[in-house]
């Protein structure tokens, strides 16, 4: 069971690797006139297992050159 959620989860994260900003909503602004910090107004982020997978990707890269 843990295991075909954890394949389903990495599953999304490769077809969509960035979700919705949790603090704008995904608009992009705080306020009507403030860019949102957290996203720099794009209204996405990447998503944790995205994260996870971009790194053992950069460590097997450093690791085979």
């Amino acid at each position: 069971m843990a295991l075909s959620a954890t394949t389903g989860y990495l599953l999304v994260c490769a077809a969509s690797p960035f979700g919705t900003c949790r603090r704008c909503g995904g608009t992009g602004r705080k306020s009507a006139f403030v860019m949102c910090r957290r996203c720099h107004g794009t209204g996405g982020r990447l998503r944790s297992g995205r994260r996870v997978v971009n790194a053992l990707l950069d460590t097997r890269d450093r690791f085979t050159r």
